[in-house]
């Protein structure tokens, strides 16, 4: 299991998370604290919230999204389906945070196309602020230096999702700065 968040939604502590099943493939989970206790102990849901059979590793890196414009709950996370690596998809949960809203369907906000990122966009991370959506995301080979942070900019949760070919922050200069 990794990349897990932890969030407070509707009254209760709920972490998102990514774990492999029986196959190897990785899927989206979250489980529930059975307490107000951030520490736990947690339930999981009891199956997967998001599972990509399509995909070549699964689906991954889950990121929980309350857009206080709407009031709407979000579930952001990262596919790798064939000829099409990685998209970074939005599906809208119900408000308990716990499941999809019944009638909502993913969609592609972001798919990697600049040559920087080397055909990997992962670890989504959005924000809202004055009137602009803020998709944070990594790219590139985590294991090398040229490993880097971008943001993406959209006027809606949906996208479009504009972005410059440069990076904000890449490994490099992180180590650097240390």
């Amino acid at each position: 299991m990794w990349a897990p968040e932890l969030h407070w939604v509707k009254g209760a502590y709920v972490v998102y998370f990514t774990a492999a099943d029986s196959r190897d493939q990785l899927n989206i989970g979250a489980a529930v604290a059975r307490s107000s206790d951030p520490f736990g102990s947690y339930r999981d849901i009891g199956k997967p919230l998001v599972v990509d059979d399509n995909s070549v590793a699964g689906a991954l890196d889950p990121h929980y999204f309350l857009d206080l414009v709407s009031n709407k709950h979000y579930l952001i996370w990262k596919e790798d389906d064939p000829l099409v690596p990685a998209l970074i998809k939005i599906r809208e949960l119900r408000s308990d945070g716990l499941a999809f809203r019944g009638g909502s369907d993913s969609k592609t906000i972001l798919r990697s196309t600049l040559s920087g990122e080397r055909f990997v966009t992962e670890a989504p991370w959005m924000m809202y602020k004055d009137g602009y959506y803020y998709l944070f995301y990594s790219s590139a080979w985590f294991s090398e230096m040229k490993y880097h942070i971008r943001v993406a900019v959209s006027r809606s949760v949906f996208g479009p999702f504009y972005r410059s070919v440069n990076s904000f922050l890449t490994k490099m200069e992180y180590i650097l700065y240390l």
